[in-house]
């Protein structure tokens, strides 16, 4: 029951986005049955595999379906956003979407090969470069390549190259979480992170080239943030790649050489190129400039210090205690990303980037039990850890802070130029988790007595946190800071409503499907 609920949810979503699209009604018509009959063909292919036995397994999650839709995220979210605003989207994005849809036809038939026991809970990852793997994946990348020529304005070349990379990085990408953590992840969740990464790394590599051999210029900050951010992940990637390829990991201090030799050697040399100037001095003077950037850190200064301060007064071990501590740092999280979004997003987007690349870096150092840190990280992540972090990788957070910060990565078009009726697609994230998630959680643990079928969400909380996030809007659109009409209030109450029934029913993990899930129908619907 509860898979078909979570199936139906995502119907409801995508038949959404379709509907207030721009497209006519007879394209409205194919485009919804097209994607039905895909959905459900997903539905019944993953719940034939699951009854059958096989030879060879690795772990899955204990306490999660497989998750199949999840691979048809990516796609669906960077198309409702460039379906949007196709003319206002750079070549880059255009061949991101086109990538992530290959992407997602390569793991749909790979489910094939993929069987899920339901009783030990394992799951088999196909291997990447296997034959018919092999086969697939050339033609894809051949004929998005062309796809990806005639939507954008580079080379065919450049395209299939860019489809290319992205397929080459998704395979290795899948086998090393596999490998490394199987038992963290479900395999729509292994979809989701290698296409989401592979998409990235494509783009960032793209990106430097262009910059570095001159074909592209840098015009504004927007676009300097953007390039410092993807250069500064990029070497991190490699870092993780080195790390992880050999034996190093095994060696603790290997994480602070690698580092130190990547900055000196990639990032700093190639930033100093792109940028053609200092970029410390870059950075320093870009985020001191001003007041209003000051402002900005006091404030979420001060949110962080009175979240720290609270959250140490949970000093009980108990369900109760450890579930409010968590929810302080969601609600924390709305006093940082609301003010930094609607105040200056280029601050906030800089800032992203560089605390992704924190999180990273901190949980490399936990696994690979670096001294001095790894018994400070431990002691503090044990009050984020629930129900979903059984592998030896600790994912919750870092979902969170990329779910709050997901609109901002992959909005289409420049953040200067977002409208204030389209201003509430950036804040999904925090409406989602920040609002919503806090909310359902709170409300059903006090007031939850109805369950839902199959799940142990609560009717009474998903009410409050559908609920709690209109009030949210309204009070936006009351203070004359996001004003709603009334067509795109309706717009924005039943994208609400479809990603807080999918809160309910799915086994994902919700700090990563939900915000991209709202983005998508509230991106996709104009909100």
């Amino acid at each position: 029951m509860l898979r078909e609920l979570e199936y139906g949810t995502f119907i409801l979503g995508v038949l959404n986005i379709l509907w207030y699209s721009t497209l006519s009604l007879l394209q409205i018509l194919a485009a919804a049955g097209c994607s039905v009959a895909v959905i459900l063909f997903l539905y019944t292919w993953e719940k034939t595999q699951e009854e059958v036995e096989h030879r060879s397994f690795s772990y899955m999650r204990p306490n999660g379906s497989p998750g199949m839709w999840c691979s048809l995220l990516l796609p669906v979210t960077l198309l409702a956003g460039s379906l949007q605003h196709w003319s206002a989207c750079s070549d880059v994005y255009k061949l991101s979407s086109v990538a992530s849809v290959t992407l997602a036809v390569v793991s749909v038939f790979s489910f094939n090969d993929i069987i899920v026991n339901k009783s030990k809970r394992k799951i088999n990852i196909p291997r990447p470069f296997s034959p018919q793997h092999l086969f697939l994946s050339t033609f894809l990348v051949i004929s998005g390549g062309i796809l990806a020529k005639y939507v954008t304005q580079v080379d065919l070349y450049i395209a299939v190259s860019y489809v290319l990379v992205c397929h080459l990085v998704c395979a290795i990408l899948q086998k090393k979480l596999v490998d490394l953590s199987s038992a963290s992840f479900t395999y729509g969740e292994v979809m989701i992170i290698s296409q989401s990464t592979a998409c990235f790394i494509a783009a960032a590599i793209f990106n430097t080239l262009l910059n570095i051999t001159g074909n592209e210029t840098l015009d504004d900050t927007e676009e300097k943030i953007t390039i410092f951010i993807q250069v500064c992940l990029l070497g991190l990637s490699m870092v993780f790649f080195t790390l992880t390829t050999g034996s190093l990991h095994q060696v603790p201090a290997m994480l602070y050489i690698v580092i130190a030799a990547f900055g000196t050697t990639f990032v700093i040399p190639v930033l100093w190129l792109v940028l053609a100037e200092n970029p410390f001095i870059w950075i320093f003077s870009f985020i001191f400039d001003g007041p209003q950037k000051v402002a900005l850190f006091v404030c979420w200064a001060i949110s962080t210090a009175a979240t720290i301060l609270l959250a140490s007064r949970f000093t009980s071990s108990d369900k109760l205690s450890l579930t409010a501590v968590r929810k302080l740092f969601h609600l924390a999280a709305v006093m940082i990303y609301v003010p930094g979004i609607l105040v200056n997003r280029e601050l906030m987007l800089l800032a992203s980037g560089i605390v992704l690349g924190m999180f990273l870096a901190v949980e490399a150092a936990r696994v690979m039990r670096v001294p001095p840190l790894c018994t400070s990280i431990d002691n503090t992540y044990s009050t984020f850890i629930d129900e979903k972090d059984l592998g030896p990788l600790v994912v919750s957070p870092i979902y969170l802070f990329v779910g709050l910060s997901l609109p901002l990565w992959i909005y289409p078009t420049s953040l200067n130029d977002i409208s204030q009726s389209t201003m509430l697609s950036l804040l999904s994230g925090v409406l989602s988790l920040g609002i919503g998630d806090t909310v359902a959680s709170v409300a059903g643990t006090w007031l939850g007595r109805t369950k839902w079928p199959g799940s142990k969400k609560s009717v009474e909380g998903t009410i409050c946190s559908i609920i709690s996030q209109i009030i949210f809007c309204l009070s936006l659109s009351s203070l004359g800071i996001l004003p709603l009409s009334a067509v795109g209030g309706f717009r924005t109450v039943s994208a609400i409503v479809v990603s807080s029934h999918l809160e309910a029913f799915t086994t994902q993990v919700d700090n990563l499907v939900l915000p991209a899930v709202l983005y998508s129908l509230m991106v996709g619907t104009g909100s």
